[in-house]
């Protein structure tokens, strides 16, 4: 008797807990359909409740019960229950990336000669907000507006020289990026710009003048990056001739430089445009700046004075034949000035082509010519010889390097060369020179490999 009255007391739980799930889970305008989802989900609590109960863990109080809800495709198997309409779903976008809610603006903007029109000014103002931005195009007349509120947008396209450009229909949505390519006409009052560069004889006649568009115009090239297929194809623009952008300049080295006022007050000057042969500061031919006859072949003339004066006082002897006659110190006078001056003269020829290119060939001769002075107060110190007295001048002339260098072969596109050098050339054992450094007659040779590894 116990255990059916409690089986009864499950029972009307899982019957009061599916009554409540299915009232949470169904709305207000279905009370009509509650009868019959009532009468089997009692059922189906009731069955569930027996199962628990069978497996129920001995000692304890309390009891798993549970209720399913029908499935809505199981429950109105009957006509005059039709299901309801499903409620339409959202627009599926990758977790955590919202919907675009700006836009933009970019293009290019030309001449009647399809060339970009460097500087443009480029304003465009929001009709509803009044809000203005303001841009230049870049050195290829390109633009770009980001950050724009949707709306309908007023665009001005200013330029010194051009007409302006006015379109009061710019339509700009949520997510577009919209390209466009604008045509500017020239001025009426403003001529066409005439070169400063004089043309050579060497390039022949000039090319033959581009026909100019007239009027301005405004086409829209692409509104979204995924557009659709079936929008207008823009054809590969073709590059004006080589004529027309550059200038064969037939000795690079004497391009003839710009007036240069920029401050209009002297000394402030990035550039001489006339430099003196003996001017080593600016350019000069003497110094490797321009080549001294063709095009690769340079002189570097080099010129250095090295002076020494020395003054200083050590022991020295009286010896048998004194400055001072009479005088009986065994330690004479050891007051000592000694002036020493060294003239270098290097001349470079070599024949190539940059810096970082070995040269072709060099020739290099560097004479030097050394002139010192010796002053003592006690004989036999500048010669052994007494009769020379305590002063000395001497002058010493000789070549510090006088050697002739040439290429080989060059071994890879990479500077990689085998060079030999043959004459008077400066060793040095070390990689700084610190130990010993000595010009000396050798044969060399020399190279590199792998990109200058080895």
């Amino acid at each position: 008797m116990h255990n059916a009255s409690e089986t009864i007391r499950r029972a009307c739980f899982g019957f009061l807990l599916a009554w409540l799930s299915m009232g949470s889970a169904e709305p207000a305008t279905a009370s009509v359909r509650r009868g019959p989802v009532r009468h089997r989900l009692a059922a189906i609590a009731a069955r569930r409740v027996q199962q628990s109960h069978s497996r129920r863990v001995a000692g304890s109080p309390f009891l798993r019960v549970s209720a399913r809800i029908p499935s809505q495709s199981a429950a109105s198997t009957s006509p005059a229950f039709p299901p309801p309409a499903a409620p339409a779903q959202d627009e599926q976008r990758i977790p955590r990336q919202e919907s675009p809610k700006t836009a933009a603006l970019q293009g290019i903007i030309r001449d009647s000669t399809s060339r970009g029109v460097v500087g443009a000014m480029i304003s465009l103002t929001n009709r509803a907000t009044g809000a203005t931005r303001t841009i230049s195009a870049d050195s290829d007349g390109v633009f770009r507006l980001t950050d724009l509120a949707p709306g309908s947008y007023l665009l001005l396209v200013q330029s010194d020289g051009f007409e302006n450009l006015t379109r009061d229909d710019v339509r700009l949505n949520a997510g577009d990026v919209v390209t466009i390519e604008l045509t500017l006409p020239p001025s009426s009052a403003a001529a066409a710009p005439a070169s400063r560069l004089p043309r050579m004889p060497e390039l022949g006649p000039p090319a033959p003048a581009v026909e100019a568009t007239t009027g301005a115009s405004y086409r829209e090239l692409r509104r979204r990056p995924d557009a659709e297929s079936g929008q207008e194809v823009v054809a590969p623009e073709m590059l004006p001739p080589a004529q027309q952008v550059f200038q064969e300049m037939p000795d690079r080295w004497n391009i003839a430089m710009p007036e240069w006022n920029r401050y209009r007050r002297d000394g402030e000057y990035p550039y001489v445009r006339q430099s003196h042969w003996w001017d080593p500061f600016n350019r000069n031919r003497l110094k490797g700046d321009e080549p001294i006859f063709g095009q690769q072949t340079f002189l570097n003339i080099t010129a250095a004075a090295e002076t020494l004066a020395d003054e200083r006082r050590v022991p020295v002897t009286s010896n048998v034949s004194s400055a001072r006659p009479g005088s009986s110190d065994f330690f004479g006078k050891g007051e000592q000035f000694a002036l020493s001056e060294t003239f270098r003269f290097s001349l470079d020829l070599f024949h190539g082509d940059t810096s970082f290119r070995p040269v072709d060939w060099r020739i290099r001769v560097t004479p030097a010519v050394n002139v010192n002075y010796l002053a003592v107060r006690e004989l036999g110190i500048v010669n052994v010889d007494v009769r020379d007295g305590t002063t000395r001048l001497d002058s010493h002339a000789g070549l510090q390097e006088a050697f002739v260098e040439y290429k080989v072969r060059d071994l890879s596109p990479n500077y990689d060369f085998l060079s030999v050098r043959a004459g008077i050339q400066e060793f040095s054992s070390d990689f700084r020179g610190f130990l010993f450094v000595d010009e000396q007659p050798a044969v060399r040779l020399f190279g590199d490999l792998r990109s200058n590894r080895w």
